[in-house]
């Protein structure tokens, strides 16, 4: 759970940033979605060795994490900004409002609700990239209890693991839903 909290943050930071700079810099988009889509294009169970070795064993399920989560931001947070009516930037525009006063005050808020959906469906994704980075030599976590578990014949445990991984997928799943309803309430 630390890995993936740790490579969920990191992801959303990394993704929704991304979004930002291609959102302010309008040359950079094109490159930031090519990018983005040819990093997500890469199987993370490829990277996972490459991971192990440039991040450590300890780190490497925080970094496939990220990975994982960082497209999924990045899509949320580049459709949520785009979408926003250009009457509204228009209105700001007219009163004199800066480009960051109108990033601020229409823009952003405009986003909140694809990003707050964005969050609800990076989870599952992150989790599954902690349990990916966990396969590959981690001392602890649900990734080595699952491959441990595979690898005895211990088919019970590894059921169990799988289905306690589904469950808190679920669940974090479920709360991120009531802030996202939480979200369109307020900001749609």
């Amino acid at each position: 759970m630390k890995a993936m909290a740790g490579g969920y943050l990191i992801g959303a930071l990394a993704g929704i940033g991304l979004a930002f700079i291609g959102y302010a810099v309008q040359r950079l988009r094109a490159g930031a979605d090519m990018g983005a889509t040819l990093l997500h294009s890469i199987p993370a169970i490829a990277l996972a060795p490459i991971f192990v070795l440039g991040f450590g064993r300890e780190t490497a399920p925080t970094a496939l994490a990220a990975f994982n989560a960082f497209f999924v931001f990045y899509v949320a947070a580049s459709s949520g900004l785009s979408g926003n009516a250009p009457i509204f930037r228009d209105v700001m525009k007219v009163y004199g409002a800066s480009p960051m006063r109108r990033f601020w005050h229409v823009d952003f808020p405009a986003a909140l609700p694809a990003i707050a959906t964005g969050m609800k469906l990076a989870v599952p994704g992150s989790l599954i990239g902690a349990i990916l980075g966990e396969w590959f030599g981690a001392p602890r976590g649900l990734g080595l209890l699952i491959v441990t578990a595979m690898q005895n014949f211990q088919i019970l445990l590894l059921w169990s693991a799988v289905l306690l991984t589904g469950m808190i997928s679920f669940g974090l799943f479920c709360l991120l839903s009531l802030l996202e309803r939480h979200v369109f309430e307020r900001f749609r």
